[in-house]
């Protein structure tokens, strides 16, 4: 039987700091903005990126505009080579959305 893996500790760390972009983005009332592997760009509300045990979700508020993207809820299971792929993926073009957002201020 395989091992089941839980949350590395690198992983955790990008998850925290994704955290606090969300919570500094939250406090100046500013979406994330990215293309997101579209040809428009779009704005998204993120909630904080929960944790519990080797699942981890990501969700959005809402939509924030007629061009927004509904990230809607995705969950994802680190112990799925497939999953854990996804989720760094996600997590990469959040990050970046994130700090675009933040560096235009609006």
């Amino acid at each position: 039987m395989a091992s089941k893996r839980t949350i590395t500790p690198a992983l955790r760390r990008k998850i925290d700091e994704i955290n606090q972009l969300i919570k500094k983005a939250d406090e100046k009332g500013i979406n994330a903005e990215s293309d997101f592997g579209s040809t428009v760009e779009m704005d998204v509300d993120f909630r904080p990126i929960r944790v519990k045990s080797q699942f981890v979700t990501i969700e959005s508020k809402r939509a924030v505009s007629l061009w927004s993207w509904g990230y809607g809820k995705e969950r994802f299971n680190v112990n799925d080579e497939d999953s854990l792929g996804a989720l760094n993926f996600d997590l990469r073009y959040i990050k970046r959305a994130l700090v675009k957002g933040l560096k235009r201020g609006y």
